[in-house]
């Protein structure tokens, strides 16, 4: 469910779960054959994703359900940034980071407009 939400997110952003729920209706044994798992967003805002996902069998029955709400926020990696004008672009090797200890707050506990305001 979680990977539902991470295949919109832009690089450079990330997602963490908040919260999930999962209900086992059927167990899943050797017999009962292939399986197929499906994600669906219900939605996905700036901070906060919601998902859903199904587990089911060959024959369409469903064998476990859940839903998921995830953190959403912005990754720094190590020697890069995706500050000023590349933002949301691919990150600038050799550019001020958090690993050289050029910046002591860490930009996803910071709201969203405090992180896209810095330069």
């Amino acid at each position: 469910m979680g990977l539902a939400i991470q295949s919109t997110l832009d690089k450079g952003i990330g997602q963490t779960t908040l919260e999930f729920k999962i209900s086992l209706l059927r167990p899943i044994t050797p017999e009962t054959g292939p399986i197929t798992a499906e994600g669906k967003i219900l939605n996905c805002g700036r901070r906060i994703g919601t998902a859903e996902g199904r587990v089911t069998d060959a024959k369409g029955r469903l064998l476990a359900h859940g839903t998921t709400t995830c953190l959403i926020f912005t990754t720094w990696l190590r020697g890069t940034s995706t500050r000023g004008t590349n933002r949301g672009k691919e990150p600038v090797p050799g550019k001020t980071s958090i690993a050289a200890g050029n910046d002591r707050r860490l930009p996803f506990l910071l709201p969203p407009r405090a992180v896209s305001r810095r330069t």
